[in-house]
């Protein structure tokens, strides 16, 4: 027998990615102090049993709810911070809240599901253009919990290889695909406080609740394999980030080069960046424009203004420190940490070269916009453009540009299809130009002693070459494992 005044509004969970529609069921009396907006339940639906997420109770009059159906039971209660997070993936991809519940959180969805709070604040850590190898090991905390991603079984045996080499101990890593490994690895990871494990990327979206802070470190993350093949084709470093928005974490991104899933923008979705809190100092000279703003800026706290120099060249960026530190101005530079300062200062933005935008940079700064607007701060731009800068950065442009890059990346490198192997040599006749056609050089040390080439390699290519024995004689970066 049902309540006389409660229905819930429930997304089902299942297959379906055509429809949003929330569908009503009557809350019987035996779970009607059970019953929360939040809980997954069993239903009855279209002559099957399914599961469901109440998304809302409501009041209703008996002779409304007549001839809806029961909820049959209760299977576990999720944490409305843990439907935030999964409410925000489907949004951000245009996708019906049950169908993401059904392919990627099911698994989760059979027990309680409860976060632990802390006053941590997640940090996101972008590392590209380098060998990435030292960096891991460097961020490695065995006092922490450390959940090292990869996009291939292979690429974890090579992992699993370096860091038991240096001496480190690894809990766990995945040595298959299948589901059941999977969930073995999933429940050991939430047994334990600390250690090293390393999975699969699909494991992202999985559910990891410690009392600790977690160390989430993903690895080679402009391959391919990060954006998931069933739709509507997730791309795991968006989950990623979004997740280290409600999960308490410190995130490291390591990439050969910049990633263009970061920017993977559905054209159907709006950039809001709001300018009304940006003040731009335009001069001629980017000398003059930081003159401007020292005297604009004199009767300002200097100990509450954040300098952002991320997204302009390194010779400006040295000219401003050296202004700045003649006014005996304070200096802080911008991490995300800082976010809520009052005062940002932005330094000459730029997010192109040879007028081919940089997918990765142009991310950077959506995001550092976005959180500026979060906690609705100032920004203040040193420029010596005379267009708003920001008012260039909408969902057309971007589309626009992102297609250029992707243009320019497939025919010179690097891309999703091609990686680019940047080599040292101490010669220039070094007899590795006899087995691979290298380009540059492209730039020299002060002493002239060593030489710095590139070589392009399409998939084809490595299965023909055995690049690992070719070039382990020489200092090579080679990060995307072929």
């Amino acid at each position: 027998m049902s309540s006389q005044n409660k229905i819930a509004d429930i997304a089902v969970i299942g297959p379906g990615r055509f429809s949003d529609v929330k569908y009503s069921y009557a809350i019987p009396n035996k779970l009607i102090n059970k019953i929360n907006i939040n809980d997954i339940v069993e239903i009855p639906f279209r002559k099957k049993v399914v599961n469901g997420l109440i998304i809302n109770i409501k009041k209703k009059k008996s002779e409304d709810i007549k001839y809806i159906k029961e909820i049959n039971k209760k299977i576990a209660s999720v944490d409305p911070k843990y439907i935030k997070f999964i409410n925000e993936i489907s949004n951000k991809y245009i996708n019906p809240l049950g169908h993401t519940l059904y392919q990627y959180f099911k698994d989760d969805m059979t027990e309680d599901i409860k976060i632990n709070n802390s006053s941590n604040i997640s940090k996101n850590i972008y590392i590209s253009l380098k060998d990435c190898s030292d960096e891991l090991l460097n961020n490695i905390n065995n006092d922490n919990l450390n959940i090292i991603f990869a996009p291939s079984l292979k690429s974890i045996e090579y992992l699993n290889d370096l860091i038991v080499q240096k001496g480190f101990n690894v809990s766990y890593y995945q040595k298959s695909g299948g589901n059941i490994e999977k969930k073995l690895l999933n429940k050991i990871i939430k047994d334990k406080q600390k250690g090293i494990f390393i999975a699969l990327n699909t494991l992202i979206f999985n559910y990891i609740n410690v009392k600790h802070l977690t160390i989430n470190h993903y690895w080679d993350c402009n391959n391919n394999k990060y954006t998931e093949q069933r739709m509507p084709n997730f791309n795991l470093i968006d989950v990623a980030n979004v997740k280290s928005k409600y999960f308490n974490s410190n995130n490291y991104y390591y990439s050969e080069f910049p990633n263009l899933a970061f920017s993977n923008y559905p054209s159907t979705l709006e950039i809001k960046i709001n300018t009304s809190n940006v003040k731009y100092f335009p001069e001629t000279n980017i000398q003059n424009s930081i003159q401007s703003f020292i005297e604009y800026s004199k009767d300002k706290d200097h100990n509450s203004i954040i300098y952002n120099s991320n997204f302009c060249s390194k010779n400006i960026s040295e000219l401003f420190i050296k202004e700045i530190l003649k006014t005996k101005y304070s200096f802080e530079s911008y991490s995300e940490t800082t976010v809520s300062n009052s005062l940002h200062v932005l330094l000459e933005p730029s997010i192109s070269k040879n007028s081919i935008v940089n997918s990765d940079q142009l991310s950077k700064l959506i995001r550092y916009l976005y959180n500026l607007q979060d906690f609705d701060k100032d920004l203040h731009i040193i420029t010596t453009n005379n267009e708003p800068f920001l008012n260039k950065i909408n969902i057309n442009n971007v589309s626009k540009w992102l297609k250029e890059e992707l243009v320019y990346r497939n025919k010179y490198g690097p891309s999703l299809d091609t990686k680019v192997i940047e080599i040292t040599l101490d010669s220039l006749s070094d007899p590795l130009s006899n087995h691979i056609e290298l380009q540059g050089p492209l730039m020299n040390d002060e002493n002239d002693t060593q030489y710095i080439y590139q070589h392009t390699v399409t998939p084809e290519m490595a299965y023909n070459t055995n690049y690992f024995e070719l070039l382990k004689k020489y200092n090579y970066r080679l990060i995307n494992y072929l």
